[in-house]
């Protein structure tokens, strides 16, 4: 706020109001060059639907698909909600860095009086033969300025002020009231230390390590679909694993209930049934440990897409199943194998992330060696000043006549200075730039080891998931084979040609074939997400919005990916 009195001339109060129109108009205009703009981020999927992280849609849990269990996770994963804060917090701090070139604006009124008794030689004024036992002054101080620190280091400061002077000294005197006005322009020059792109070091950084934030926000989330991906087909595995334990120990507790009739009828002897009996314990025992791995595997499914504890009980089956491959052969892509990698290393959240650190780090490294440079400055300065004498306040402007009487003295002021100011070790400086030296070695050296470990997950899961695939067909033919086995043994052993034991036998190995063809399809839909994952086709990002192709995690197609 900007307060005048009655002693401020008029003039002067359109010459403040100028200034201020003046200043305002530019800072509009340098504003639009400073201004950082960082979006925030809308969690979004594309599958038949869109839906914003703020107003997830409702899903059916006792009938959970893939892409509903996705749903929840987008809006409830912890690490999400906590990468999405961390990056809120991110951009706060980029915000308070460019506060460092804010305008600055100051405004400032006052008044003082003073009375002070005057000595014998002081209270008898010979000018005018008055008695004055006591000198009565008064000050009315008005300022207003602007500062202005831009991004090369060159900072800016007008200010004008104006100071009306009276007294009873004056007065007796016949003296009028003293107007002063003083408006001064100054401008900083640095020419080594804290000049050039060394100034707005720390706001670039702040900028860039947001930036390198959205992109672990898009790394967080790959990772989420991830292990939801994982979690659930993990899932639908114990629950079929539980189905054939269940459904084989139904199978044992009819033979043991049929071998129990045969020997009642004395066709068979007692001992026979001992053999079944031990055989249905087995299956029992396989029953209540896939149940336990069933319970197990809810909890980490719930976790992963972020359900209540309360919640996760209500998961009771899943609808989709596991992939199957059906567009031609998977080791189609050995041939683009390096063209995969080198893509994959230039479009990766967690590499893009790690060189934006790396560019962040050599930011502040080089502000730093300009640090280690010593302070010298160009100050340059112009001002204005004029006095007025009058009681009435609208009898002029101090400055305004100046400017507007051809009859005034007054001319322009200016002044030009060099500083020069130099630590004589310089320790802070010198510690600084050994602190920012080795965040860049170790940025760089994590980019290093993340480049490594991509190139090489990359490639490895690429043949994982190949043979995964090839695992997952011949587990099919060996379980489809050992049951045409069983069947062939059952008819024997009705024939007399075999055993129980021997029926026995070929049940146990035809039950493993089940789980390990159940294993197999674990392994090969874990090892298809692994691998969108690897080769950032598990997410995509558009700006601010994440598009997830759920149909590649169901029905994988090598050559839409490549």
């Amino acid at each position: 706020m900007i307060l005048f009195t009655r002693s401020t001339p008029l003039s002067i109060q359109r010459l403040i109001n100028r200034a201020i129109v003046f200043l305002f108009f530019l800072f509009h205009i340098n504003s639009f060059a400073q201004t950082v703009f960082i979006q925030g981020y809308d969690l979004e999927f594309k599958n038949n639907a869109e839906f914003n992280n703020t107003n997830p849609p409702k899903v059916e849990l006792k009938n959970l698909g893939l892409y509903e269990a996705l749903t929840i996770a987008v809006s409830k994963n912890a690490n999400i909600m906590i990468s999405a804060a961390r990056l809120d917090a991110i951009k706060g701090i980029s915000r308070q860095q460019k506060g460092l070139f804010d305008y600055t604006a100051n405004a400032q009124i006052g008044l003082s009086r003073n009375s002070s008794p005057n000595n014998t030689l002081n209270t008898y004024t010979t000018v005018t033969d008055m008695y004055l036992p006591y000198t009565d002054a008064s000050n009315v101080n008005s300022q207003l300025g602007l500062t202005k620190l831009f991004t090369n280091g060159i900072s800016v400061n007008l200010s004008a002020q104006h100071n009306t002077f009276s007294s009873n000294i004056l007065d007796a005197q016949g003296l009028m009231n003293q107007n002063s006005g003083l408006l001064t322009f100054q401008v900083v020059l640095p020419l080594l230390k804290n000049s050039g792109s060394a100034v707005s070091s720390n706001l670039r950084a702040s900028e860039i390590e947001a930036q390198a934030a959205k992109d672990d926000l898009e790394f967080v989330v790959n990772q989420m679909v991830l292990n939801s991906t994982l979690a659930y087909w993990d899932y639908l595995g114990k629950s079929k694993l539980l189905e054939i334990a269940q459904k084989n120990e139904k199978s044992a507790e009819k033979t043991v209930q049929d071998y129990q009739k045969l020997i009642s009828g004395d066709q068979l002897p007692k001992a026979d049934v001992l053999l079944v009996q031990g055989s249905l314990k087995q299956k029992t025992i396989s029953r209540i440990y896939y149940q336990q791995a069933l319970l197990e595997s809810r909890k980490v499914l719930g976790r992963s897409i972020g359900l209540e504890p309360d919640n996760v009980m209500q998961i009771e089956q899943v609808s989709d199943p596991f992939p199957n491959y059906k567009n031609g052969k998977l080791d189609e892509v050995l041939p683009d194998l390096d063209r995969v990698i080198s893509s994959t290393l230039g479009s990766r959240a967690d590499l893009k992330a790690a060189k934006k650190r790396v560019e962040k780090y050599e930011i502040l490294r080089n502000a730093a060696k300009n640090n280690l440079s010593p302070q010298l400055d160009v100050l340059l300065s112009a001002s204005q000043q004029g006095l007025v004498e009058g009681y009435s306040p609208y009898q002029g402007s101090a400055i305004g006549n100046n400017w507007t009487s051809a009859f005034q003295p007054y001319r322009p002021g200016y002044g030009a200075y060099l500083q020069f100011r130099m630590p004589l070790e310089n320790n802070e400086a010198k510690g600084l730039l050994q602190q920012q030296q080795a965040f860049v070695n170790s940025s760089n050296i994590n980019l290093n080891e993340l480049e490594y470990s991509a190139k090489n997950n990359i490639q490895v899961v690429t043949y994982a998931m190949i043979r995964a695939y090839d695992q997952m067909t011949e587990a099919k033919v060996a379980e489809q084979k050992y049951e045409l086995s069983l069947n062939n043994e059952r008819t024997k052993k009705k024939l007399g040609l075999s055993t129980i034991l021997d029926v026995l036998n070929v049940e146990d190995r035809y039950n493993n074939a089940q789980v390990t063809h159940v294993q197999t399809q674990i392994a090969y839909a874990s090892a298809v997400a692994e691998f969108l994952f690897q080769t950032n086709n598990l997410v995509v990002r558009d700006e601010d919005l994440f598009s997830i192709n759920v149909t590649n995690l169901l029905n994988p197609n090598m050559r839409y990916l490549y």
